[in-house]
This record gives C-alpha cells, sequence and structure tokens, in this order.
C-alpha cells in the first residue's frame, strides 16, 4: 500500500466519523490492514462512510473486501490440529483447539501459577514447577 494514499484515505475515514487522527491510530490501522491494496482500502473507507455510524475496525474493513481476518484464516486453516501436532479427534477438544495432554498443561500451569503466588504471599519457598510454558502456550513433557 502507498504511504502516501494510506494517510490520506486513513485521514478521510476518520475525519468523517470525526476521530482524532494520532500515529498510533495509523499504526495499529496499519497492521490491521496489511496486504490490502490501495484500491481495497479505498473502498472499504468509502463503504463504510456510506454504511457505519462509527469509526469501522480493521476488521470491518476487511470484511468490505471480502478477506477475512488473519486470525480466523489461521483457525480454519488449523482446524483440528493441536499445536504440538496432534489431530484432534474428541468434540470438545476441537473446541478448544487443544489435545488433552496440552489442555492439562494448561491447567497444570494454572494450578502452579497460584500456588507460586500463595507461597510468595506467605513468605514460603514456592514449589518446583512442572508445566514448560513456550510462548504462552503449555507444551507437555
Amino acid at each position: 500500500m502507498d504511504n502516501e494514499r494510506y494517510m490520506r484515505t486513513m485521514t478521510v475515514l476518520a475525519r468523517a466519523f470525526r476521530t482524532e487522527v494520532d500515529e498510533f491510530l495509523l499504526e495499529a490501522y496499519s497492521i490491521g490492514l496489511e496486504g490490502l491494496t490501495d484500491e481495497e482500502m479505498e473502498y472499504a473507507a468509502k463503504k463504510a462512510i456510506g454504511t457505519c455510524k462509527f469509526m469501522p475496525s480493521p476488521v470491518e474493513l476487511l470484511e468490505f473486501v471480502g478477506q477475512e481476518p488473519k486470525e480466523l484464516h489461521y483457525r480454519k486453516a488449523n482446524y483440528g490440529k493441536c499445536a504440538c501436532g496432534i489431530r484432534l479427534e474428541r468434540a470438545d477438544s476441537i473446541e478448544m483447539g487443544m489435545c488433552g495432554k496440552c489442555w492439562g498443561g494448561v491447567l497444570v500451569h494454572q494450578r502452579e501459577r497460584r500456588e507460586t503466588a500463595t507461597a510468595l504471599i506467605e513468605g514460603k519457598e514456592p514449589p518446583k514447577q512442572i508445566a514448560k510454558p513456550i510462548i504462552g502456550r503449555i507444551t507437555h513433557r
């Protein structure tokens, strides 16, 4: 997307909804709308001005041009698989998006965090950690 056209389109869009334009708003929308062409961005802005009552979110602008949010696209592509690579069979596992072992790891991690906090408040030695957190996900050993 051409930076000058993007800035103009975002300024027009924000002014139409009486929203203050600052660097943070522009950065947030830039992240959310990454991959849109200039024409798609302008089309989405025109559509939003004609149909929305309030400043649309990046997800709403994506929907105007027929694109899905990245997270929804990721979920559809990985439906039925756990992050650890196990194919999910049970309906409840598919709904959670994790296999039983990973979900058990999440529960163990939550229990360990609670026990550690309690021990620190009481001035005791925190218990040894069993679960191994990796970038927001728990892996089983």
